[in-house]
């Protein structure tokens, strides 16, 4: 594998949409994917906000837990079909999914990868909104490979937390994909995130998102960010776009220049000591 070729869209919540626009909405991006001999087709956090109409959160809670329940399944089904019928790895953004064990809603990352098989990762934590509806946080990072490529999803707020990079024990994942859903401002705070996580694990970072609809409104800017150091110069930095955006990402290159890397940081990361020290004055 040298290159993987990834579509990261922006998709429109429009909200109080039907099972059948959606996924009409949804087959239009994976025709574009195709026609563009994408690898990976990447769809944002929470697009299935498009099948409800936005209200209060009680009213967002009762909705969610519906959907999740009646229609989140049938619209899996479809991008894993769709993915299976065209050879094309399609990243399900993110949806509300009852969890296993508690029966709760966790927020549900999957990537089906166009043979038939699919990696799922839940949202480790949890947006204000997220914690009123009722939902839980997942429990574990789950990285995986697809054609060849160490993969990591981070959903949206993930990305922002380096303390989950311990969990991955020095084998740091060479792709990051994060779908989002967030405001203006959160969407600097992703944004940044990637960008940290890209130079933590000399990795690339991809991150998504949904776009403000005629009720909705949230902000995007698909994005691509990569290490930045003198053997990895005139490569990649940042790749953005304000419509949906189409990269080739070079993992031969990226293998190559993290042997001669001189900063690393996941790679030269050790344990240490906190002393902490508190004035009488700041303790008040």
């Amino acid at each position: 594998m040298n290159d993987l070729k990834i579509l990261a869209v922006q998709y429109p919540v429009e909200s109080a949409c039907s099972l059948t626009q959606v996924r009409s909405k949804a087959s239009k991006l994976i025709e574009e994917a195709d026609r563009c001999s994408a690898d990976l087709l990447m769809l944002p956090e929470l697009f299935a906000l498009d099948l409800i109409p936005r209200g209060s959160l009680e009213q967002d809670q009762k909705n969610l837990e519906w959907i999740a329940r009646e229609h989140v399944p049938a619209l899996l089904e479809h991008l894993a079909t769709e993915s299976r019928r065209r050879g094309l790895g399609i990243l399900a953004g993110s949806v509300p999914a009852p969890s296993h064990k508690s029966g709760k809603i966790r927020n549900l990352s999957v990537l089906f990868d166009g043979h038939g098989n699919s990696f799922s990762q839940e949202k480790i934590h949890l947006t204000p909104d997220e914690r009123a509806w009722g939902w839980e946080g997942g429990e574990e990072l789950r990285p995986f490979s697809f054609r060849g490529v160490y993969c990591q999803i981070l959903i949206c707020y993930d990305i922002q937390f380096a303390a989950l990079s311990a969990a991955f024990n020095g084998k740091s994942p060479e792709l990051f994909l994060c779908p989002s859903m967030t405001e203006a401002a959160g969407l600097q705070r992703v944004r940044v995130g990637c960008q940290a996580r890209a130079v933590e694990h000399y990795a690339f970072t991809v991150v998504t998102g949904t776009t403000q609809g005629p009720t909705g409104s949230y902000r995007s800017r698909a994005s691509a960010f990569s290490p930045y150091d003198d053997h990895f110069s005139g490569v990649l930095t940042e790749a953005a776009a304000e419509e949906n955006l189409l990269i080739s990402l070079p993992f031969t290159r990226l293998r190559s220049c993290r042997k001669q890397a001189g900063i690393f940081s996941a790679r030269d990361s050790r344990p240490f000591t906190v002393q902490e020290r508190l004035s009488t004055e700041s303790s008040q």
